[in-house]
């Protein structure tokens, strides 16, 4: 049963983490900035997600994405990885998406 509702997260001011259920907390920071986080386990492996802050993501899109994230760490996959590939951000496999054959070290002069 969630705990959380929009009144009681507008008038929470003291820094902490302050629990909705099944791993989504809401994150005050000392400067009274507010996010949502999910604390669900990946592939064996606690992880703490960011789904964004309380301007941004509302209380019920906060459950709906823990709610999805929770089902891909569920199937084995890693939300995050699903994250980052959606937005098509490059990986370590890829670290230039216009250069893919070039190495880091290549075009660099010798150093001494």
């Amino acid at each position: 049963m969630p705990k959380l509702t929009v009144k009681l997260i507008q008038a929470i001011n003291e820094a902490g983490r302050y629990g909705d259920g099944d791993g989504l907390y809401l994150e005050v920071g000392r400067t009274g900035s507010k996010s949502w986080i999910l604390r669900t386990t990946v592939q064996g492996r606690r992880r703490d997600l960011g789904l964004g802050g309380i301007s941004w993501v509302s209380l019920a899109e906060a459950r709906e994405k823990a709610r999805t994230f929770r089902k891909i760490a569920k199937d084995g996959g890693d939300p995050l990885a699903e994250r980052r590939a959606k937005k098509g951000m490059p990986t370590f496999e890829d670290p230039r998406p216009g250069e893919p054959g070039r190495r880091r070290s290549e075009g660099r002069g010798r150093r001494r």
